[in-house]
């Protein structure tokens, strides 16, 4: 994790990842200040890395030798705290649901935020280069898929921004699972484990 006094380190090695992949225009680079307030997590050689806003996990980035990484970084922001995220509907929200991320809506394509790296012929497979905005909320417990769960749609970003803190709320206030290795409330035993009743 690095201090707030290296945001521009930090900024300078997501910047450079997004210049090399083709599909950088993806990733938002948020000015040093704004990571100057963050949380950033990187790895030792800064090929790969991602930030906490919070409970919001943004910038998140990888370029070789780290292809892949992308799963450790969540499991890493996830245990630090990171709750929800957004993304362009590309790969990214498959990759995000799979580490337990589950869409709560989502928002059209708008030209008026296109990011100034776009390329709709780069991302044509993505709805013709018009791919929707995702927003995603942690909630290991739900196994759907993106193409089981899509999210309903929103035209104000406030009011999604609300309902994605909301699920994130109502997901750590709920009764949780067998934890294993610790006694449950109203357990029996079974051959020396402990297990919840349903």
């Amino acid at each position: 994790e690095l201090g707030g006094k290296d945001a521009e380190t930090y900024q300078q090695a997501i910047q450079k990842a997004k210049d090399a992949s083709p599909y950088g225009a993806a990733v938002y680079v948020y000015p040093v200040e704004d990571y100057s307030s963050m949380r950033l997590f990187v790895t030792e050689d800064g090929k790969a890395g991602f930030a906490l806003k919070g409970d919001d996990i943004v910038s998140v980035f990888s370029g070789p030798p780290h292809k892949g990484s992308v799963n450790s970084s969540l499991q890493l922001a996830v245990k630090e705290g990171g709750r929800r995220l957004d993304a362009f509907d590309t790969v990214l929200p498959l990759l995000y649901n799979v580490n337990g991320f589950q869409v709560v809506g989502r928002m059209k394509w708008n030209e008026d935020y296109i990011p100034d790296d776009w390329n709709k012929k780069t991302f044509a497979e993505f709805n013709n280069g018009e791919p929707d905005v995702v927003y995603m909320a942690y909630n290991p417990s739900d196994y759907r898929t993106v193409s089981e769960n899509r999210g309903e749609y929103f035209d104000d970003p406030e009011e999604l921004g609300r309902v994605q803190k909301d699920a994130v709320e109502e997901y750590q206030n709920a009764p949780k699972g067998v934890v294993l290795g610790e006694k449950q409330p109203n357990a029996i035993s079974v051959r020396g484990s402990h297990y919840g009743n349903a």
